[in-house]
């Protein structure tokens, strides 16, 4: 083949293979190999084709494992194992080292402080699976998620409830069926996540709760798994989750009365979100109103019993127990002047983790 021939196709081969905005080299590209035999280019193999991610002349690159995507894939193993990834996650020599319940654990507070809390939350899921009793730091780290992530749900509920009643009473039927339809597919991830936590609880975290404080921390997060679900529900769903959620809440009381301390961070959250539960579910102000005054100044009798490691969260619920008292006593004063003709807007009351 003439001399000149070959320096075309070489230099059209460069071409094809370097960046739109790249020039051509000023000098000979001397480290193309190239052979052409009946007109077919069978290789090619040059800097420029190197530094592309893929270029027409490369295999697919090979995906690489993410630390998540191992663990994930070691879900059921036991004690520790080696993972060959080709992205040489967790140690220099390319390999992974696999304890499922301190890695996933590890991986939750990653999660944490990420505030990916969907991961966080499936990774906690797998420190339950392990079948041994969650410490209080792992328990705290359970509840952080769950909430966290039910709660985005609750607040697209609010935000979408607001918006299919200012579309019906506007008399747009057409996006008040297409907000309707679109409430449905947020409340049924709110009910899965509801639904997986309430089936960790009855099956792994209650059985297995030794101690009074993990007793009530169990049972009130029952409790607020099914006023979840009733908040947003309506007829027979919202009562029977209601019922459930009541069943919850008296069970963790019974137990917080005798084994725990009224100043206890525990037991006030219990009546902190018990009383939520009176006054968003049940619609009774009174019963909300009494449980939270008689949680706050019980505390307030006995709070020369405040430890040091427990005054920050026990100070903190007390406060919003006040608050919400506050908040309701407004509301009940201002019942006796409501128009008839429908609801006013409720100030939003808080609660517990």
């Amino acid at each position: 083949m003439p001399t000149s021939t070959l320096f075309k196709a070489t230099r059209q081969v460069a071409r094809l293979t370097r960046p739109s905005n790249t020039s051509i080299p000023s000098v000979r590209p001397a480290t193309l190999a190239l052979r052409i035999r009946h007109q077919t280019l069978v290789t090619v193999s040059c800097a420029d084709a190197r530094s592309q991610r893929q270029s027409r002349f490369d295999y697919p690159a090979r995906p690489e494992l993410s630390i998540f995507d191992v663990a994930k894939a070691q879900f059921h193993s036991t004690g520790r194992k080696k993972l060959s990834a080709s992205a040489g996650c967790g140690t220099t020599d390319g390999s992974v080292v696999i304890d499922t319940r301190e890695n996933f654990l590890y991986l939750a507070k990653l999660a944490d402080q990420a505030e990916r809390y969907d991961e966080m939350l499936e990774n906690m899921k797998k420190v339950v699976l392990s079948d041994q009793e969650l410490t209080v730091e792992e328990r705290n780290l359970l509840s952080v998620a769950w909430k966290d992530v039910v709660g985005t749900r609750r607040a697209s509920m609010r935000t979408i409830s607001i918006a299919e009643q200012r579309e019906g009473s506007n008399g747009d039927g057409y996006k008040t069926s297409m907000i309707k339809g679109y409430r449905e597919k947020i409340y049924s991830e709110l009910a899965k996540i509801c639904e997986d936590m309430l089936e960790m609880l009855d099956q792994r975290l209650i059985p297995s709760a030794a101690s009074g404080e993990n007793q009530v921390f169990y049972h009130k997060m029952k409790g607020d798994c099914y006023r979840y679900l009733a908040e947003f529900a309506t007829g027979d769903k919202r009562k029977n989750s209601g019922d459930k959620s009541l069943e919850a809440y008296n069970a963790a009381t019974n137990v917080a009365v005798v084994e725990l301390l009224s100043t206890h961070p525990t037991r006030l959250a219990l009546a902190l979100n018990f009383s939520v539960f009176y006054y968003d579910i049940v619609n009774s102000p009174d019963r909300a109103c009494h449980l939270a005054k008689q949680a706050f100044d019980d505390a307030i009798d006995d709070v020369d019993t405040l430890s040091e490691e427990t005054y920050k969260d026990s100070t903190m619920i007390m406060q919003l127990l006040r608050d919400n008292l506050t908040i309701w006593a407004g509301r009940m004063e201002e019942t006796e002047a409501e128009d008839a003709q429908g609801e006013p807007t409720k100030t939003p009351t808080t609660e517990g983790s």
